[in-house]
């Protein structure tokens, strides 16, 4: 695993996340699957703000994940938008489970010498690749939850559909 060092340049709207989202309580994002805007709900800001990240986490990077998510997966009611932020949560665990897993296994010089960590870290090595595979397990959960809400609700909506067409045909 390697660690990009290039820095991140970001625009001044994502360098202001924070200022942004205590500005308005909804945030409104393009949606080209649908031609529409995706309005994230002001709970689901409160509830996944600035405040959840841990030290060194980007908050840019918190809400741009939020963001492509929601391009994505276009979650439709509230349920959907929780599990949406736990799939954001979730992916970002993972990452930071990962960066240490990657810290651990990276080989360090001292005296010349080549020294592996991972051997002095053995159980730590075993800890993360538990909490890694957990999380993966997490993320395929809440992808199937999300995919058979959709697929529920698609299938209300086409019952509805067929239900309109009988009644005005019977009309007629």
């Amino acid at each position: 695993m390697t660690q990009s060092t290039n820095p991140l340049h970001l625009s001044g709207r994502e360098q202001s996340t924070e200022a942004a989202a205590t500005k308005s309580p909804s945030k409104s994002v393009s949606n080209p699957a649908r031609d529409r805007k995706v309005t994230v709900p002001a709970i689901i800001r409160e509830l996944g703000s600035a405040p959840t990240l841990y030290p060194g986490d980007d908050p840019a990077l918190f809400e741009r994940l939020l963001e492509e998510l929601a391009h994505a997966l276009a979650p439709a009611d509230l349920i959907q938008w929780l599990l949406v932020a736990d799939l954001r949560a979730v992916i970002l665990d993972e990452r930071r489970y990962r960066k240490i897993l990657d810290m651990i296994m990276s080989p360090k010089e001292t005296n010349g010498a080549t020294v592996y960590n991972f051997q002095n870290y053995s159980l730590e090595v075993e800890k993360l690749d538990y909490l890694i595979e957990r999380c993966r397990k997490t993320k395929t959960g809440i992808l199937s939850r999300l995919d058979a809400m959709k697929t529920v609700s698609s299938s209300l909506h086409r019952a509805t559909e067929i239900e309109d067409v009988e009644l005005t045909e019977a009309a007629e």
